[in-house]
């Protein structure tokens, strides 16, 4: 389970330290100090928009649904850190 956080001091306290150390299946990535933690999140949830529905075009939902995956699947065959 991968878990993204911004930096306020929340996931900072003992407790919260302590709890995520009794659980190591929990993976913790922080946002930068000065960035928006939203700001990447809706990049990527734009690149389906962006790289594949506007160039096609979707005469059902379905047909929509099955490119939006088909990219997602695509993206994750040759991962790369996201950089947004």
């Amino acid at each position: 389970m991968h878990l993204v956080l911004d930096n306020s001091a929340t996931h900072k306290t003992m407790l919260i330290r302590d709890w995520l150390l009794r659980r190591p299946r929990y993976h913790v990535h922080f946002t930068p100090t000065s960035a928006s933690w939203i700001n990447p999140v809706k990049q990527w949830f734009g690149l389906p928009m962006e790289r594949a529905t506007r160039r096609g075009v979707h005469c059902s939902v379905e047909q929509l649904e099955r490119d939006i995956r088909a990219f997602i699947v695509a993206t994750n065959a040759d991962p790369e850190p996201f950089r947004g």
